[in-house]
């Protein structure tokens, strides 16, 4: 199952944005565990910062972590990219996930994205 999982912050540090702040995701290919992907700092992406270092278990001893890739994109983007976010079984196992840092406290946000979830993708397994 593919979740977008972006935590968003009021806060002061190097990778803040201000608003109006929107993303397409036109950046490189990058995923969790890539050299520039490091926890808490900006991985060059409309100032997205890396945010939870987990990964998803995939219950083979395989595992997957937080994407910005093609495969994720939403065909209507303008960015060539989107964001991937693996819940895994839904029982305490997801992938890592973003966050954005205002540089300034917003008495109101309005957040709009799209999400899609693979085929054979059930809520409840009863």
């Amino acid at each position: 199952m593919l979740i977008l999982s972006v935590f968003v912050y009021a806060n002061i540090s190097i990778a803040a944005v201000d608003l109006p702040w929107s993303t397409t995701y036109d950046c490189p290919a990058i995923q969790q565990g890539d050299e520039n992907w490091v926890s808490r700092s900006p991985i060059a992406c409309d100032g997205i910062v890396g945010y939870g270092n987990w990964t998803s278990d995939n219950g083979d001893s395989t595992y997957e972590v937080e994407q910005i890739t093609a495969d994720a994109n939403n065909p209507g983007g303008e960015g060539g990219k989107g964001q991937r976010h693996w819940e895994g079984d839904g029982t305490n196992n997801l992938s890592g996930g973003t966050k954005i840092e205002f540089t300034s406290s917003q008495p109101e946000l309005w957040v709009r994205w799209y999400m899609r979830y693979e085929q054979g993708f059930k809520w409840n397994s009863q």
